[in-house]
C-alpha cells in the first residue's frame, strides 16, 4: 500500500462513508473499495465496519490509522528535508581535519556555514591522517582536509587550496633564542623534538629535508596530534616543534617562531574527496565557504 493512500482512509473515517470519499477525492467508489480491501489484506484485519448509511472504524483501524498518521508525518517531514538538502539548506557535513586546519581556517569556516545553513549539521573528526583516509574510503567523513600528497589512493583526488610554510616553534627563554647570531641547523642537535606519526605527511616532509641537509636531529621522544598539548609540552621544556604558517598567526602564549638559517619548508595543502562520490549541496556550500575562506588569507 502507498503512503498516498492513507489520506484516503482517513477521508473515509471523516466522511463517514466509502462513497462521499470517493466523491472528495474524485475517483470512484470501487476504486476505493479496492485501496481498503488491500490495506485489511496487509493488515489481517477489518479497518471499517459496513453499515446501512456508512462505515464505523474498528478497533484495528483506529490502531491503524494512528501508526499511519506517525509514517505520514515522517514522510513529510522527509520531504522537507530532502528540499532542504537540495537547496544545501539542511543535511550532514561530515569532515576530517588535519591540525593544520583546527586553529583558525575550520572554526571561520563553520562559523559562516552555521549562520548561514543553520539547520546543517556539522561534523569534525580530527583523528590521525591515516585513519581519516580510511573513513574517507569507507564514506563515513565526505572529505579530509590535509596535506595533498603524491601517495594518495587512487581512487582519491586532492584539490590544492593553499601552499603552507612550516616554521619551528619554541619557548620564549627557549636557549636558542638567546643566541647573538642566526640559529643555524647544527644548532638543533641537542634538542628533542614534539611532531606528528612518522607517517603523517608533514613529519615525512621534515625528515626527507634533514636527511637532504645531511642533519641528523635528536632523538625525538614525543609523538603529538593535539595543538594545545603540544603548546603545554613547548612551555614546559625546551623541545622543539613544527608548525604551519597559518597556526603560528596565533601562536599560544609564552611560545615563540624560531627562524634557522637555510631552513625552510613548503607544502601543499587542501581538500582530498573520493573521485566517484558526488557530495551533497551542504557538502558543496561548505567547500565553497572553504575556498573563499582560503582566498581571503592568501590576500
Amino acid at each position: 500500500m502507498e503512503t498516498e493512500h492513507i489520506k484516503y482512509l482517513k477521508s473515509i473515517v471523516e466522511q463517514g462513508s466509502i462513497s462521499a470519499a470517493a466523491r472528495e477525492h474524485g475517483m470512484t467508489q470501487s476504486a476505493l473499495t479496492k485501496i481498503v480491501s488491500r490495506a485489511e489484506s496487509l493488515l489481517g484485519a477489518s479497518l471499517f465496519e459496513r453499515k446501512s448509511r456508512g462505515v464505523d472504524l474498528t478497533s484495528f483501524g483506529a490502531l491503524f490509522l494512528n501508526r499511519t498518521a506517525k509514517i505520514e508525518q515522517e514522510m513529510f517531514n522527509l520531504s522537507q528535508d530532502v528540499r532542504a538538502m537540495k537547496a544545501g539548506d539542511g543535511g550532514v557535513v561530515s569532515i576530517g581535519v588535519g591540525q593544520f586546519w583546527i586553529g583558525q581556517i575550520v572554526p571561520n569556516v563553520v562559523a559562516k556555514m552555521t549562520k548561514i545553513s543553520p539547520n546543517v549539521q556539522i561534523k569534525i573528526a580530527t583523528s590521525t591522517r591515516e585513519e581519516n583516509l580510511s573513513r574517507l574510503q569507507s564514506g563515513d567523513i565526505d572529505m579530509l582536509l590535509g596535506r595533498i600528497t603524491d601517495d594518495l589512493p587512487a581512487e582519491m583526488a586532492g584539490e590544492q587550496l593553499a601552499v603552507v610554510k612550516l616554521y619551528l616553534l619554541v619557548r620564549q627563554g627557549h636557549p636558542l633564542t638567546k643566541l647573538k647570531r642566526t640559529v643555524k641547523l647544527k644548532d638543533l642537535g641537542p634538542y628533542g623534538w614534539v611532531l606528528p606519526s612518522p607517517s603523517d605527511p608533514t613529519a615525512r616532509h621534515i625528515s626527507q629535508t634533514f636527511t637532504e641537509m645531511e642533519f641528523e636531529p635528536n632523538s625525538i621522544p614525543v609523538e603529538a596530534v593535539s595543538r594545545n598539548f603540544t603548546a603545554g609540552l613547548l612551555q614546559a621544556s625546551n623541545l622543539i616543534t613544527v608548525v604551519s604558517d597559518i597556526t603560528t598567526n596565533k601562536i599560544s602564549e609564552g611560545l615563540c617562531r624560531l627562524d634557522v638559517g637555510g631552513l625552510e619548508w613548503s607544502d601543499s595543502a587542501g581538500v582530498i574527496r573520493l573521485k566517484e562520490r558526488t557530495l551533497l549541496p551542504c557538502c558543496n556550500r561548505f567547500l565553497d565557504l572553504l575556498r573563499d575562506e582560503m582566498g581571503m588569507m592568501a590576500k
